[in-house]
């Protein structure tokens, strides 16, 4: 897969149009809306499928459930009828994606070693558990004025990944949404709801903001990075 040429079509557009919050639920919606309709569309004869919440791994006596794994339909040939007589339509997990609010450094190596548990973990009969992933995702956002920062930290989540990566057949991708404090004159109102004195209405003052940064590691090597 050509993830460069993929994550492009990523809708981040939507969340900086349209939501509002922490906003943890909306962008694992648009992460599912990518590989179901933006990613796959124009791929004749693919369908693509979502399991959310993720299927557990296991790995080092550890449990992991990832937001989201990502299928495709595979051609197979012991097809037949199951239980109830309908035909069976088998599907490769080739992707698996978290969305992490917390971008702490130690919730995101959190969510690193669950990406990696999936590639390596195995099942009852020790046979490797999800042999067909290609890529995994780990998304979060910061706000903006926060980048210079915490730099450094953003820095160690990258060293982090790409250490992963070298023993690791995937293809990773960091995808970093931006976020804003809104000025008064652009929050977002809601009228006649929770009214204060001053506003005389509801009102949030978060919003994502701007192009997003990603970056693409494979076999220890940064392959690609989308800079502000």
């Amino acid at each position: 897969m050509r993830m460069q040429k993929a994550i492009k079509k990523f809708n981040y557009r939507n969340l900086n149009k349209h939501v509002y919050g922490r906003a943890h639920d909306a962008i694992i919606g648009e992460w599912i809306k990518w590989w179901i309709a933006d990613f796959s569309r124009g791929k004749t004869g693919i369908i693509h499928s979502v399991i959310n919440s993720a299927i557990k791994a296991r790995f080092r006596g550890k449990a992991y459930c990832a937001d989201i794994l990502l299928a495709e339909h595979s051609e197979r040939t012991d097809k037949g009828k199951d239980i109830d007589g309908v035909e069976r339509e088998f599907f490769r997990i080739v992707g698996v994606a978290e969305i992490e609010n917390d971008n702490s450094l130690e919730k995101l190596k959190h969510r690193v070693n669950s990406l990696y548990a999936y590639e390596k973990c195995r099942d009852r009969k020790r046979r490797t558990k999800f042999p067909d992933l290609e890529f995994g995702i780990l998304c979060t956002y910061y706000f903006s004025e926060d980048f210079v920062e915490r730099k450094r930290e953003i820095e160690k989540i990258k060293q982090y990944i790409k250490q992963k990566s070298t023993d690791s057949k995937m293809q990773w991708v960091l995808y970093i949404l931006k976020k804003e404090e809104i000025s008064d004159d652009y929050f977002f109102r809601v009228t006649g709801y929770a009214r204060d004195s001053s506003r005389k209405s509801f009102y949030y003052g978060e919003s994502f903001l701007g192009k997003p940064i990603y970056h693409i590691f494979q076999g220890g090597r940064q392959k690609r990075t989308r800079k502000r």
